[in-house]
């Protein structure tokens, strides 16, 4: 597959953000992966063992699209909280808001950062109980909704 420039740098990007949360607060990389260019990330916190780092919102949509179709697919909870952006001062603050909202996202990050957390919390809602997520599939206009905020 050829990569082009931008891909190519959206990916070193994303490097970057793991190397950072692996320095910041000694977590190890994980061999799984969701095709989504994106590794999971090792935590040693037992309330949430993996978490995925993210450089953008845009990467993190593309993540969350993938949280849905594996839930569907395998009709079993595939919701890996996300960590968007530069790694807080301290770790208690990056699992106090995954803990409310399924991620946590760095100030540094552009976008509509408190409609995106409540968006996050929405997907990992539907990801927790599969057949929630079949009834919305199966309703055309709250599968319009949810394929509008994926692809904002």
């Amino acid at each position: 597959m050829k990569r082009t420039y931008e891909a190519y740098d959206a990916l070193l990007q994303g490097e970057d953000v793991e190397k950072a949360y692996m320095s910041a607060y000694g977590w190890k990389k994980s061999n799984k992966s969701m095709d989504d260019q994106g590794k999971d990330l090792l935590t040693g916190n037992q309330e949430f063992p993996l978490v995925q780092a993210k450089s953008s919102l845009i990467y993190a949509r593309k993540h969350l699209g993938l949280s849905l179709a594996f839930t569907r697919k395998f009709n079993k909870n595939s919701f890996i909280p996300l960590c968007i952006g530069e790694p807080a001062k301290d770790a208690n603050e990056v699992f106090d808001s995954i803990r409310k909202f399924g991620a946590y996202i760095s100030p540094d990050v552009s976008g509509d950062v408190s409609g995106f957390l409540d968006f996050v919390a929405k997907v990992r809602d539907l990801c927790y109980n599969p057949s929630r997520l079949n009834g919305v599939l199966t309703n055309p206009e709250e599968m319009a909704k949810l394929q509008a905020e994926l692809s904002m």
